[in-house]
């Protein structure tokens, strides 16, 4: 394991922050810590202990007791430890339980022990290993290969147990070092090595007897015979041996020069293929130019867009205006026409009763006049044509002889006033000529009086469409002026130009998000043929086919 960064948050003797930059030394692999008493050594140790297995490097010291006596109530006391083992480089988070300030009202608050172990990437990025103390613990074992009491008892030598070693007596050092070194396992392996002992001897004595089957099956009359001819043996072996080697080590070359090889072929490999994916970029690049250019012009033409669309609509209203005073104009026109037919009709009418004709409004008005008086004659005379012949039947029914007549006195009634059927059919059809004369000079005058409120009508909508039309025009002349001059103000030649150069929202977007996505890719292929190039540059391609031969050739010695 080796040590790259310390960072130590309200531990031990440090209050604030402190950071200890092991990368400072270099490739040095020896260095010292010193300092006068109570300057904070041991606290570095207790802190490295601490960030790996989740306790201070000596036994006088607990994990809940090594927040900083001299730290602010509301400051986390947190160890984090950065090392190297192996190839990869980890990170170590851990804090004690303690007793911090709470973040509102008064007080304090048990804040549990917490821990958490990373491996750093080559990219930088974290990768989470563990994030519970005992599984960090685990974990730092698996990693660094030793327990707790293993690390301090190889590793660390607390200072405050090596200061009780040093001032102790020799009876009472023996008894230091077995607390320091854990040596109760070697107590143990004391009296397994006695049992050993004797298991030894038993074991010499039988092969003593072994030894002696031995020389009698290999008809070997003592150990100098069997000693010479194991040498023999041991010579031939070590010949074999020594063929075996060289074998071997021809094969590993072998192996390692088909496994270069591989690799190399690989690069180039890499490096076709990189130089491929860059050519068919650059093959885009100039449809991503026009989409640049367009992508430009499209932004240009979005600052007159509002503008543009303004006007556009002020166009389309002055439009609706100018379509509906022209309504309004056909409606006013038809509704004078119908008026002029009304008159014509009108004027026939009091011609045929009275011999009057209409030529202009005044005498139509008179003639209105006129004609409200003729409709009440016609029906007083109708009144009294009904009422005549009613009263001359009645008197006729009344009269009798030798009694005065009331209308001219005489006693004898030889000839009473009688009307006769022809007559009284006469008195009829006249009263319903009138009467109809009256129903249709009444029905021609309403239809006259509704056909001036209409075009009355008619014109009052017309003035207020001219009017609208007046401002629309106005407005739309205003904007299509405004929009000229931004226009002009601008870098398109025309409007159609303008026009060809507009663009959706989305159209914009996707635009910017297809040149942004090509120009991350042609940078991201640069570097990937730059990297490949690199690999390959000043060397050949090898022959993969020789290689993997001599591989076997090797192989099959």
């Amino acid at each position: 394991m080796k040590p790259l960064q310390l960072t130590m948050r309200a531990f031990g003797a440090y209050a604030g922050e402190q950071i200890i930059d092991f990368t400072l030394l270099g490739d040095k692999n020896f260095f010292l810590i010193h300092g006068p008493t109570g300057s904070g050594k041991t606290t570095i140790l207790d802190a490295i202990s601490f960030a790996l297995y989740g306790s201070a490097s000596g036994d006088l010291r607990e994990s809940k007791n090594l927040r900083s006596d001299y730290a602010p109530a509301e400051q986390k006391t947190e160890v984090e430890f950065t090392f190297k083992s192996g190839e990869y480089i980890y990170q170590v988070l851990r804090a004690p339980e303690q007793e911090l300030k709470k973040q509102r009202g008064e007080g304090t608050r048990k804040v549990p022990a917490a821990a958490a172990l990373f491996k750093i990437l080559t990219d930088g990025s974290k990768e989470p290993l563990a994030a519970k103390s005992d599984e960090v613990t685990k974990k730092i074992t698996e990693l660094i290969g030793f327990k707790a009491e293993q690390f301090r008892q190889i590793v660390l030598l607390p200072q405050g147990e090596f200061r009780r070693f040093l001032i102790a007596e020799s009876k009472d050092r023996k008894s230091i070092l077995e607390t320091i070194f854990k040596t109760e396992l070697y107590r143990r392996i004391e009296a397994l090595l006695a049992e050993h002992s004797t298991a030894i001897d038993n074991d010499y004595k039988a092969l003593k007897q072994q030894q002696q089957f031995i020389l009698n099956s290999t008809e070997c009359e003592n150990n100098d015979q069997l000693l010479a001819d194991i040498q023999i043996f041991l010579q031939r072996q070590k010949e074999e041996t020594a063929a075996l080697q060289t074998a071997s080590a021809q094969l590993a070359a072998a192996k390692l020069q088909l496994q270069q090889a591989q690799e190399l072929h690989n690069a180039f490999a890499e490096e076709t293929a990189a130089r491929t994916a860059f050519l068919t970029l650059t093959e885009q690049r100039s449809a991503v130019e026009t989409a640049k250019t367009e992508a430009a012009q499209a932004d240009k033409a979005a600052l007159l867009e509002e503008i543009y669309n303004s006007t556009l609509r002020a166009h389309k209203h002055n439009q609706e205006c100018l379509s509906a005073e022209q309504s309004a104009q056909q409606a006013t026109a038809a509704a004078q026409a119908k008026l002029q037919e009304l008159q014509q009709k009108l004027s026939e009418q009091l011609q045929q009763l009275d011999g009057q004709s209409l030529k202009n409004t005044a005498n139509l008005d008179k003639a209105l006049e006129l004609l409200n008086q003729r409709i009440l004659q016609l029906h007083s005379e109708a009144a009294k044509l009904s009422g005549v012949t009613s009263e001359l039947e009645r008197l006729a029914a009344a009269l009798v002889d030798n009694e005065p007549c009331p209308v001219c006195g005489a006693l004898q009634h030889p000839h009473p006033a009688t009307i006769t059927a022809a007559q009284k059919s006469e008195l009829q059809l006249k009263t319903q000529t009138i009467t109809r004369q009256v129903q249709s000079l009444q029905l021609l005058q309403q239809s006259y009086q509704q056909a001036q409120l209409h075009l009355a009508g008619c014109e009052a909508t017309l003035k207020a469409n001219q009017a609208a039309s007046v401002n629309a025009a106005k407005e739309f002349s205003a904007l299509r002026e405004h929009f000229k001059e931004r226009l002009d103000a601008s870098d398109f030649e025309s409007q159609a130009a303008f026009l060809a150069a507009l663009r959706t929202e989305s159209t914009r977007k996707q635009l910017q998000q297809t040149i942004a996505a090509y120009e991350q890719n042609l940078a991201a292929a640069t570097d990937r043929l730059q990297r490949a190039q690199n690999a390959v540059n000043g060397k050949t391609e090898p022959e993969l086919s020789a290689c993997k031969a001599a591989e076997q050739q090797a192989d099959a010695l």
